[in-house]
């Protein structure tokens, strides 16, 4: 069976060393963090209203997919150079204006 532990902020820790889970449930009942351990490899799931990554050096993600959505805003800043490179097509898509500002632009 598994071990569940009662935070005082309402909150639950299980761990299911059976299913091979560890799963942090809000006051609610909702899952906000799961890590399941499966043949293929360890899942984790986050869900919440924020989540931030802090590092004071970089922080690498290397998958086959990566995807982003968002059902607002997406900025991207860089405090030095910013690069996006790709060996096959590159689509830039968009509904309404498009602009590019800077000293010079290179086309080809």
């Amino acid at each position: 069976p598994p071990v569940v532990h009662d935070l005082p902020t309402g909150h639950q820790v299980e761990i299911d060393l059976d299913g091979q889970e560890i799963r942090v449930d809000d006051p609610n009942g909702d899952v906000l963090v799961r890590i399941y351990l499966e043949e293929s490899g360890p899942t984790v799931e986050l869900q919440g209203a924020r989540l931030q990554l802090r590092s004071t050096e970089s922080v690498d993600v290397s998958c086959s997919d990566f995807k982003v959505n968002a059902e607002r805003d997406i900025h991207m800043n860089a405090g030095a150079q910013l690069t996006v490179e790709s060996t096959q097509e590159l689509h830039l898509n968009c509904e309404t204006d498009v602009r590019i500002r800077g000293k010079v632009i290179w086309l080809n």
